[in-house]
């Protein structure tokens, strides 16, 4: 599955509604759908008859994925159990129990995307899947709860390389490769959870796009279209008008006078090719390139308001100073490449200078969060995300 995000620097990333939309769907933003006859509530389980579930029910998967929220005989797979559905139309529900979808091979608890009841337990998320509640490209009604995750442990950042997973959280299903994934907000707290890794080779500055998998047909990025470790995070700057992958890493305090410098990032999870993978320009104390920023910088919204998330001071992700300027004079036009960050004086500039914090380079102690006066943010404003995986992704060997 795929999950479609709004971000730093991206467009509107839904596709457009198709016109092979079932006509038996019925506001879908609800969470309620007639069929046969039968008005159901698939968060509220209501609306089916005795010995039925509210659910997702598959009308055709070629050529393009259909669906509709309806009721079904109940199965009997419990949740964390292996799940199948049946032939698509009138047999295509799943094995799982009401309350329960089946989603990636294995049957997962229903909940409300947007804070409502269901809610997931402790140490899950709320995700939402393109194609799974909703016609792909549109609105979905309800997610499912995915196992919460550490980004740093539980991706296999390096591939094949000798680094490894050390946490637990996202075991492979099957010949599935689940990693870890989220996305800086700055609407709530940022949230990491376990879902299935489309394309492997799609890593650092690769370029995310509909034909590697990465997005969908209209060309906006999945979530996790990148490989584990790697998110769509940012615009192609270096001539281009696509979305590019980044690497997660390690971030550590940089800025003039700091004792150690990690302008790359701490190991074993830096933004070098050792310990990731794809084109990196490794920053020094005195070259320029490819920094580890502290996540709390993407979490900062444009009026400076800022969200606290488990992950602001322990996950950063990989950024090509070189490829992105800022305004030198406040208010002007982006004019100057971004700095090196063990060369900009610790915590936030005054007036039209500018200090490590600005470019993300300090944790938030350094940042001295909430910012206090002058917090001169040198980023595009950030969208609030809104995640959303695809139904059924299919990872590349």
């Amino acid at each position: 599955m795929k999950n479609l995000v709004f971000g730093v620097l991206l467009a509107g990333l839904f596709a457009a509604c198709s016109s092979k939309t079932p006509a038996h769907i019925v506001d879908a933003g609800s969470g309620s759908s007639v069929d046969g006859g039968a008005l159901c509530n698939v968060l509220a389980q209501t609306g089916c008859d005795s010995g039925q579930k509210c659910t997702w029910l598959h009308d055709a998967t070629m050529p393009t994925p259909l669906g509709h929220i309806g009721c079904a005989p109940n199965g009997t797979a419990a949740v964390g159990a292996s799940c199948t559905y049946g032939a698509d139309g009138a047999t295509g529900f799943d094995t799982c129990v009401g309350g329960l979808v089946c989603q990636g091979g294995k049957c997962k608890t229903i909940c409300d995307q947007q804070g409502g009841a269901p809610m997931c337990g402790a140490n899950f998320s709320c995700s939402t899947y393109e194609g799974l509640f909703g016609p792909a490209g549109q609105t979905v009604a309800a997610g499912v709860c995915d196992p919460s995750c550490n980004p740093l442990a539980d991706n296999d950042i390096d591939g094949s390389g000798s680094a490894v997973k050390t946490g637990s959280a996202c075991p492979n299903i099957g010949s599935a490769s689940i990693g870890c994934y989220g996305y800086p907000d700055s609407t709530r707290p940022s949230r990491w959870s376990c879902t299935g890794e489309v394309n492997k080779t799609v890593v650092h500055k690769s370029l995310c796009t509909t034909a590697n998998g990465c997005a969908n047909a209209g060309g906006n990025p999945y979530l996790n279209g990148c490989a584990q470790g790697y998110l769509p995070l940012l615009k192609d700057m270096t001539g281009g008008t696509g979305v590019v992958c980044v690497a997660v890493c390690s971030p550590g305090n940089t800025y003039v006078g700091a004792n150690p410098q990690a302008p790359a990032g701490v190991a074993p999870h830096r933004c070098n090719s050792t310990e990731a993978r794809g084109n990196f320009t490794t920053a020094t104390t005195t070259t320029n390139g490819d920094h580890c920023l502290f996540s709390w910088w993407f979490e900062v919204d444009a009026m400076n308001n800022f969200v606290r998330s488990p992950t602001s001071d322990t996950v950063g992700f990989c950024v090509d100073h070189t490829k992105y300027q800022y305004a030198s004079v406040p208010g002007g036009t982006p004019d100057t490449n971004w700095p090196i960050c063990a060369q900009l004086p610790d915590g936030n500039g005054s007036g039209s200078a500018i200090g490590a914090a600005d470019f993300g380079c300090v944790n938030t102690m350094h940042a001295m969060l909430p910012f206090n006066g002058k917090a001169q943010i040198h980023r595009p404003v950030m969208d609030a995300p809104r995640m959303m995986y695809h139904h059924d992704f299919a990872p590349t060997e």
